[in-house]
């Protein structure tokens, strides 16, 4: 039973004419007298009688009017209720970064994000590199920034940002008066670390150069925030190795020393499900390497 053919039927109900139904309703004249016919069929009963003084309803047609009536009202209450609710949704992007992306990078891509995209909401979450890609795996969030290298199935990895490491030392260490540290100049020294489980590739790369200089590093803590590292060092804790942006230029009883050799970097990447290609995710990622490049040193 079609809305438009119930519509028709209360519109001459109304009207006691079809053709100021039709006016009503905007078609002609044999469009509604069709509609009436094709009700009539369905239902196998005549619920309008035609005469020359006009039109009039029938028995079947006055029993017939109050649910015709309801069902329309009805129709339309839910179409009103559903665009209500489309005009209140606010489209989201949900985000997954590592803390120490938070002081610079994230703020940037917020503020160009809603440039462009001044109705969208973002969510932002702070994650460890594996739980970026396991929240991406399971759709719980739409982006993410990852500590290079990482690789995962089902997700895309586009690098775009890259710092120099330094080396974070105790203010009365040995090596403060050094012009730059080298790994091999770390020996015997213990170690505060990033930990694997939350940047297996971070920590591998480190793992792997230090046994390269002939040693394996004494971790003494393991932590699972790099922003707590300079803290610990200026504690007596150890050294630590970190990106550049992870440490503040007001931190107190450290001293900070270019590692090298100069191809050690960190790296972050942008990280999105292979399958997703939405433009607000396309949006996002465009202009999350936009700002990745201009912070890169």
């Amino acid at each position: 039973m079609e809305l438009k053919n119930l519509a028709a039927f209360v519109a001459v109900v109304e009207k006691k004419s079809f053709i100021q139904a039709a006016t009503q309703l905007h078609r002609s004249q044999p469009a509604i007298t069709a509609q009436i016919q094709r009700l009539e069929e369905e239902l196998g009963v005549v619920l309008l009688d035609r005469h020359h003084q006009g039109v009039r309803m029938t028995p079947a047609g006055e029993a017939f009017l109050p649910g015709a009536r309801a069902t329309l009202f009805a129709a339309e209450e839910a179409a009103r209720a559903a665009k209500l609710v489309t005009s209140q949704q606010v489209e989201r992007l949900r985000l997954g970064f590592p803390r120490s992306v938070s002081r610079e990078i994230i703020p940037k891509i917020v503020t160009e994000f809603h440039k462009l995209h001044p109705n969208v909401k973002l969510e932002l979450t702070p994650f460890g590199t594996s739980t970026v890609i396991i929240e991406l795996q399971r759709e719980a969030i739409d982006l993410g920034f990852v500590r290079l290298p990482m690789k995962a199935k089902g997700i895309d990895i586009v690098p775009a940002h890259r710092e120099p490491l330094l080396v974070c030392l105790p203010r009365d260490h040995h090596l403060a008066a050094a012009e730059e540290v080298s790994i091999a100049d770390l020996r015997g020294e213990r170690f505060v670390m990033y930990g694997r489980k939350w940047a297996p590739g971070f920590y591998d790369i480190l793992l792997d150069r230090c046994l390269q200089a002939g040693f394996s590093p004494l971790v003494s803590s393991e932590i699972d925030e790099m922003y707590v590292a300079p803290a610990l060092v200026a504690a007596g804790d150890g050294i630590a190795i970190l990106p550049s942006m992870v440490i503040q230029s007001s931190t107190q009883n450290v001293i900070l020393k270019p590692l090298i050799p100069r191809d050690l970097f960190s790296e972050i990447g942008i990280a999105t499900r292979s399958r997703d290609r939405s433009p607000m995710i396309r949006s996002a990622v465009s202009i999350s390497k936009a700002v990745c490049k201009q912070l890169s040193t």
